[in-house]
């Protein structure tokens, strides 16, 4: 069988179409493989991303909008899936080449490992391009357009204002409800704690049933207590409390009393034009302020937003790269010139593969020194490369065991 292979590759050799015609087998075998994998990978992380779906359906959105809301997830998950799945098609392809002993054949009529990882290396270096483009241009738009449409639901809804608690503590806000209640459209027993306009006072209201309709946000038994301004320093204290058997206000007014004024953009949600002229803007403030000879609190302030930036930029270039490096990682484990095959191999690539996984997710943590950053994003990639070509030499030597 083997003879027969290699002599139809010799015959081939001397056609000149034979180097496109196995670079196009080899590719379509490769990309079958990797969108295969990436769309059953979207899938899977999907329903790990269940709980968010679900927690933004309960806010009472239509249809089209949690539809919406579930597209929008997938550029978060694609930075992700599309090294696992280039890494799995590699190997799987390299792994049925030596199974059916075509990868012996092409080596025996002379073509070198180069020639051969042509065609899968080329698509790698796309998908690192487009990888780099998705994290930086859609991911963040999408994770930009979820996080407005959650809050323009919450803004129509005072009762899903009132639940948002970290809008709440923003604002110096306090809600809380002891009796039973309908996500987003009633509650009983509830507290509500408002500061005072101009005033180091809270004012308390409770409420014994709050619900909404199309446009109106009403109350029911409700009890104000108001600490009155003081006009003279040697009086007591006083008190206005007054009971309100019904209120009614419009939910625009409540929303605009409660909303948080100012949309805060963080690094994710930048562009890489964006991310980059906040970046020049930061390192000339920096200069700036230090010529200054300002306070250390506001150096260290604009410093520490400049490593945020920094660290989102390596971020993003480790991702970029990751295509290219599980590539060369599947196709270097999935080469095996023993008769028996064995899932080793397999579990080492995937091993190597989570520990990147594991660096890049903890990274984040590290954003306030840059170095160290850099070492969890970019480290895993030297190891998997020195680790893949060691691997690559002992095939070519013929002592691929590991």
């Amino acid at each position: 069988m083997l003879i027969l292979k290699t002599g139809l590759v010799l015959y081939a050799l001397k056609e000149s179409t034979f180097m496109p015609l196995i670079w196009r087998y080899l590719l379509s075998q490769y990309l079958k493989i990797f969108f295969l994998c990436l769309f059953t990978f979207i899938g899977i992380l999907l329903i790990l991303r269940l709980d968010e779906i679900v927690h933004f359906a309960t806010l009472g959105p239509e249809g089209f909008l949690i539809l919406r809301y579930t597209l929008y997830q997938i550029p978060y998950v694609l930075p992700i899936t599309i090294p696992i799945s280039s890494l799995v098609a590699s190997f799987l392809l390299m792994q049925q080449l030596s199974k059916n002993h075509e990868l012996t054949a092409l080596r025996t009529a002379g073509l070198s490992f180069s020639v051969i990882f042509y065609p899968i290396f080329l698509s790698a270096a796309f998908f690192s391009v487009l990888n780099f483009y998705i994290i930086s241009e859609i991911t963040t738009q999408s994770h930009m357009q979820a996080a407005l449409l959650k809050n323009e639901l919450r803004t129509v809804n005072p009762l899903l204002l009132l639940h948002n608690k970290h809008l709440m503590r923003a604002k110096g806000y306090y809600f809380d409800s002891f009796g039973d209640s309908v996500m987003g459209a009633s509650v009983s027993k509830s507290l509500l704690a408002i500061p005072g306009k101009g005033e180091h006072r809270m004012n308390l209201l409770i409420a014994d049933r709050l619900t909404t309709s199309v446009e109106q946000f009403l109350g029911k038994n409700l009890t104000l207590i108001k600490a009155l301004k003081e006009i003279n320093p040697n009086q007591k204290e006083k008190l206005l409390i007054e009971n309100i058997g019904e209120g009614v206000i419009s939910i625009n007014d409540f929303a605009k009393m409660i909303e948080k004024k100012v949309w805060t953009l963080n690094n994710d949600h930048l562009r890489l034009p964006v991310l980059m002229a906040k970046l020049n803007e930061e390192n000339l403030l920096f200069t700036q302020k230090k010529l200054l000879q300002l306070p250390k609190t506001e150096l260290l302030a604009i410093k520490k937003s400049i490593n945020k930036c920094i660290n989102e930029l390596q971020k993003r270039i480790s991702a970029a790269l990751a295509p290219f490096t599980f590539t060369l990682t599947g196709s270097a484990f999935g080469i095996s010139l023993s008769r028996r095959p064995s899932n080793k191999r397999f579990l080492f690539a995937l091993g190597i593969a989570s520990l990147y996984l594991l660096c890049f997710f903890s990274a984040k943590g590290a954003e306030q020194n840059i170095f160290t950053s850099a070492a969890f994003y970019f480290l895993p990639h030297v190891f998997m490369v020195l680790v893949s070509f060691r691997i690559l030499r002992k095939i070519i030597k013929g002592t691929s065991n590991l």
